[in-house]
């Protein structure tokens, strides 16, 4: 043991001056990470088709955002607009409307896992929903959240009724996904 600490020490008395009179220099870096809040999304309103009156020959309805001023109607037109009929003591149509926040000035991207849904009524029957993204529309600023992290997505889609289709209310859940672009 005392010869290990004898050849410790003798190494320590060679080294050292070698270290000390070497040029020998060191800096500093400073580390640092900033944590961005995540995105987020809200459902603020369902896109809802409106009350219809069908006859046998049954029709395909689009909901669609054409400008601004149009963003919580819309345009809502049928294939073959005298197959429809609109009751208007109901409440007006709209588009689904959702809002995201997020770190302030920052593009996104935006994705509905699944475009082609099936809207069932309490019977089984189903009606065909497609959501595309051309049908969507992120007023205003394109798919970038404001200066103040904020911005809304609205979504509309084509719905197709056969003549046939059975009196009731048809309702589904589709699912719009949101992530830092």
């Amino acid at each position: 043991m005392r010869n290990t600490i004898m050849a410790f020490l003798a190494l320590l008395v060679t080294a050292g001056p070698v270290l000390a009179g070497g040029n020998t220099n060191s800096a500093a870096a400073k580390t640092s990470a900033f944590i961005a809040p995540p995105i987020k999304i809200m459902k603020i309103q369902d896109l809802w088709f409106g009350e219809l009156i069908l006859n046998d020959a049954g029709m395909v309805l689009d909901t669609f955002i054409e400008q601004e001023a149009d963003k919580n109607g819309g345009t809502r037109s049928a294939d073959q607009p005298s197959f429809l009929t609109v009751i208007k003591k109901f409440e007006r149509w709209h588009n689904a409307r959702f809002d995201v926040t997020g770190l302030a000035d920052t593009a996104y991207t935006f994705v509905i896992p699944q475009p082609k849904v099936f809207l069932h009524n309490i019977n089984g029957q189903t009606a065909t929903l497609y959501l595309d993204s051309t049908r969507f529309n992120t007023y205003l600023g394109g798919t970038a959240l404001d200066s103040e992290g904020k911005a809304t997505i609205w979504v509309g889609g084509k719905l197709t009724l056969t003549g046939q289709q059975a009196p009731g209310l048809y309702s589904a859940d589709f699912e719009v996904c949101v992530a830092y672009y």
